[in-house]
């Protein structure tokens, strides 16, 4: 798992949360539209888990977006 900020130029932040697998993106959260996106085929049954349950998303979003 990885999870930080990238500043860009124009001073703002953009945050990220992935899950990797053996070197491999698997998942990927997505703080701007609380969302998962799967990278990985393998992952598509647990990007749509995680996609219904917008309490944990909005805990993820507030998690990353806090320490932004």
């Amino acid at each position: 798992m990885a999870l930080g900020c990238d500043l860009k130029e124009n001073g703002n932040f953009k945050s990220f949360w992935k899950y990797s697998f053996e070197g491999q993106d698997y998942l990927t959260f997505q703080p701007a539209t609380l969302c998962w996106k799967a990278d990985a085929p393998e992952a598509q049954s647990m990007a749509q888990s995680l996609k219904k349950d917008r309490d944990l998303a909005q805990h993820h979003g507030a998690f990353i977006n806090g320490d932004c």
